[in-house]
């Protein structure tokens, strides 16, 4: 008898739990928003691969997505063309600024999303000797604009 008391129990308990669930969101730095006559395309830095395609007017998911909220910490900034080289570089990122800028600040972003390096420009020049091989993104912050690039890091 009270083996099927703790059978029933269990069958019962098993019946009542529920799954977690993960909401399809994320707030990612970097990422795009395409749309065209047929549908759109949206995509974010990093995603985790989920599957999602539909036809009947077009729905292409590859990843979490962003939010309808979109990043929480910029508001109001007009992104700007970046002219950087030599890329890939080993020592040095020599970057052409417009003529109006005095002042610049920069990010140096891996892909995970990480900041290494961050200062503002001397010389139109950073420093990325100190960076390991790989691929990263550079982030310039100016005159209420930003200008993002990406760069190969090449061995010393």
């Amino acid at each position: 008898m009270k083996k099927y008391a703790i059978l029933l129990f269990i069958v019962f308990a098993s019946a009542a739990m529920q799954a977690q669930t993960i909401d399809r969101s994320v707030l990612g730095a970097s990422g795009g928003f395409y749309a065209f006559s047929g549908g759109s395309i949206s995509s974010t830095v990093g995603e985790v691969i989920v599957a999602t395609a539909e036809t009947t007017n077009f729905t292409l998911t590859q990843g979490f997505q962003q939010s309808a909220n979109g990043n929480v910490a910029v508001s109001n900034i007009t992104k700007t063309a970046l002219k950087i080289w030599p890329n890939p570089t080993r020592n040095f990122l020599n970057i052409q600024l417009p003529a109006t800028v005095l002042t610049a600040n920069y990010q140096i972003i891996d892909n995970a999303g990480k900041i290494l390096l961050s200062g503002n420009i001397l010389l139109n020049q950073i420093d990325v000797s100190q960076l390991s091989e790989g691929a990263y993104q550079i982030k310039l912050n100016f005159n209420n604009e930003q200008a993002i690039a990406k760069f190969l890091k090449l061995g010393s």
